[in-house]
């Protein structure tokens, strides 16, 4: 074998060999579905939006329309908001509000009495409009 060959196998060896895995880097954790969403006639349970709000909650938005929250402590899901069409995305403001971009607009979505579950909907822009081309 050529030593430039040699010095070559060297190199990418060692490279191999320091090369970080992605757990050194981030913990993994299998999360279950929300027991709703397991059931046999269930909504599609694809996750099209994750987030997480201050206080540490996860909060994943559903194609069923669905938004839920995870504790993090107890592992419960709550069922944040729902009738929600094809949400596509979720960003966490605070401990009580989130904005979803769905298919027909953008919402603001607020929990005004603390309770966990949404009390408000706010239409932040419609202007895009939607037809039926799912593209």
């Amino acid at each position: 074998m050529k030593p430039v060959i040699k010095i070559l196998l060297l190199i990418v060896g060692a490279v191999e060999l320091t090369a970080a895995g992605i757990k050194d880097y981030y913990e993994l954790e299998t999360v279950p579905l929300p027991e709703e969403l397991e059931k046999p006639n269930a909504n599609a349970t694809q996750v099209d939006g994750l987030d997480f709000f201050p206080d540490g909650r996860l909060v994943a938005c559903f194609v069923g329309g669905e938004v839920y929250t995870l504790h993090p402590e107890t592992g419960k899901w709550t069922l944040f908001a729902e009738g929600l069409h094809i949400p596509m995305g979720v960003v966490a403001l605070n401990n009580r509000e989130i904005v979803v971009c769905q298919r027909p607009e953008v919402t603001k979505i607020r929990d005004v009495d603390g309770d966990g579950v949404a009390d408000e909907y706010e239409v932040l822009s419609d202007s895009f409009g939607v037809s039926g081309n799912y593209h």
